[in-house]
């Protein structure tokens, strides 16, 4: 192996041991995280934390979390979608309040609409919620895999 493959590999290396560190650290503890299939719109992965899904305390509402692995670093984020019923991605009439109050930021029409869901992160953007639209082959695989997860 000459010189200028000997730093190439060196290079991978690193690379790699810097990615999976990251990713080690911003899986929650005792989290697997099953990468989903495809990508998102934008290019990035998404990865679902096994065993985060579970029914929010916001009634019918999945709670759960992700992993988005993008060209600007490693997320995890906590998101919450009323798009889960019976194991399938669904629309949980549930899960919605019936009145136009704003749930999470968002009025209920516009995510009685777009199938998606809401992620709340304080320390990144505020008090205000981001609506994902799941419109990629990754983000609707994820709700699939979620969905899944919590079959009530």
């Amino acid at each position: 192996m000459n010189f200028q493959q000997q730093k190439f590999c060196l290079l991978i290396a690193s690379i790699f041991s810097i990615f999976t560190t990251n990713i080690v650290q911003a899986i929650p503890q005792g989290g697997k995280t099953v990468i989903v299939n495809g990508t998102t719109n934008n290019g990035s992965k998404l990865g679902y934390v096994e065993g985060s899904a579970r029914i929010s305390g916001w009634e019918n509402v999945r709670e759960f979390q992700y992993v988005l692995i993008s060209k600007d670093g490693i997320k995890v984020n906590t998101a919450y979608t009323p798009w889960c019923r019976y194991g399938k991605v669904q629309l949980d009439p549930r899960a919605i309040p019936s009145s136009d109050k704003d749930v999470h930021g968002f009025f209920d029409n516009d995510i009685k609409r777009t199938v998606g869901w809401l992620i709340s992160d304080m320390a990144s953007y505020g008090e205000t919620s981001i609506f994902i639209k799941a419109d990629s082959l990754a983000s609707k695989n994820l709700l699939k895999i979620v969905c899944a997860s919590t079959l009530y």
